[in-house]
């Protein structure tokens, strides 16, 4: 029978289950016994419903951790007990994200144990000893990376044999100046630093004599000369002195010809007069050349010649400036002539100036200029230059009837002749 009412009361939870797991108000509080649902039921104020399972009989729960297999939250800095549930920490915990105190701890851990690296790594260094004892080496030179120069004993010695002493390096001046006692052979290269100016030498001595602590200076011959002032020894009165050289060149003695050893000599402006024997100056002396020979015979007039005189230029001007250039280049005017049969008066005015001259409304390089006098019966004017007036440029002329410089009025026309010699 008690087999048959379980049996009963079996059947009627299953049926229960599967048809209705919400229960409104239950008189008796359901046993604890879950029931497997795939979807759990959704609950109103007041129902309850059977505890819930999962298909392999284990309670499920709606916590967040724990029971339900997910992560618990534990406040930072709470304590907990240690059990049996993996907790991997944190890889880097920080402020903003914070681990448990488990976590934390097992990070602080693990980031302390480092992987050995591959290959061949020094970490510290193990003593074997597989006897009772310990086993000590003696140190040797290798073993101490050092050198053992020589071999043997060393003796004990009672006084050091005297000997020569060699200095290998720097050697320092411990007084000024240095004392030495004895005699001390030095081997090699000493380079002594000056500790007193001037040096002091022991000895001392007078000038001019020789004694102990003399110092000899010798030069060499590419060394600047040493000059040396004898202050304390003055050249007796009228002392005579002969001069090799003046200037670095031998002077020049006696009578004959100049030249660079012969000293300037100057004459004052006050000086008493004297007496100059002088050669007649002749073709030679004078730097000049004589051509032909003979005497100059006088002459009572010029004797004419057949070339070499003036070129002449000769114009009638017209009712305009007249400007035209009577020689392109240089040249020489020894003679001019103008006249003038109108009751008007004119202006002739020479240039200095060439090819392309226009310059009658300019004063520029303007060398000579003249009134041409006006008769109806004729007047005029005429001009020489024994030596010639000079035009380094060219010869150009202008003739206007206007006084001014630089008028360009015209010229009274079929009135005027100009006449201008030139060479």
């Amino acid at each position: 029978m008690k087999r048959i009412a379980l049996a009963l009361l079996a059947f009627t939870l299953s049926v229960a289950s599967a048809s209705a797991q919400v229960v409104t108000n239950p008189a008796v509080p359901p046993t604890s016994i879950c029931s497997y649902l795939a979807s759990p039921p959704t609950l109103t104020d007041g129902q309850a419903s059977w505890l819930r399972c999962d298909n392999s009989g284990a309670l499920i729960t709606t916590a967040s951790g724990g029971g339900g297999g997910g992560a618990v939250t534990i406040a930072n800095g709470a304590d907990v007990a240690l059990g049996t549930t993996t907790d991997s920490p944190a890889s880097t915990p920080t402020t903003g994200s914070a681990a448990t105190t488990i976590a934390l701890l097992k990070a602080i851990a693990n980031s302390n144990v480092a992987s050995i690296p591959a290959g061949t790594n020094v970490i510290g260094h193990v003593i074997i000893d597989t006897t009772s004892t310990t086993a000590v080496t003696q140190a040797t030179a290798a073993s101490l990376n050092a050198t053992v120069v020589g071999t043997g004993t060393f003796a004990t010695q009672a006084t050091l044999a005297a000997e020569t002493t060699k200095i290998i390096g720097t050697v320092n001046q411990g007084t000024s100046p240095w004392v030495t006692s004895g005699t001390s052979t030095v081997s090699g290269t000493i380079t002594a630093n000056q500790g007193t100016s001037p040096w002091i030498t022991a000895g001392g001595g007078t000038a001019g004599s020789a004694a102990t602590g003399v110092v000899t200076v010798q030069g060499i011959a590419s060394m600047t000369k040493l000059l040396v002032t004898p202050d304390s020894v003055a050249l007796p009165a009228n002392q005579s002195v002969n001069v090799a050289q003046i200037n670095g060149v031998a002077p020049l003695m006696g009578n004959g010809v100049t030249g660079t050893g012969s000293p300037r000599v100057t004459i004052a402006s006050d000086n008493t007069a004297f007496t100059v024997n002088a050669a007649q100056a002749t073709a030679a002396s004078l730097n000049a050349t004589v051509v032909g020979t003979g005497t100059l015979a006088v002459q009572s007039q010029p004797t004419p010649v057949t070339s070499g005189g003036l070129s002449v230029y000769n114009v009638q001007p017209a009712a305009s400036d007249n400007h035209i250039v009577i020689k392109a280049g240089a040249g020489q005017v020894y003679k001019i002539e103008a006249f003038n049969n109108s009751a008007t008066v004119n202006y002739v005015r020479l240039y200095n100036a060439t090819t392309g001259f226009n310059g009658c409304n300019s004063a520029t390089n303007l060398v000579w200029q003249a009134i041409i006098p006006a008769s109806t019966s004729g007047a005029g004017l005429a001009s020489s230059w024994e030596s010639g007036m000079a035009f380094a440029t060219g010869i150009s002329i202008c003739i206007t009837s206007g006084y001014a410089q630089t008028d360009t009025t015209n010229a009274t026309a079929s009135a005027l002749v100009v006449n201008v010699g030139y060479k």
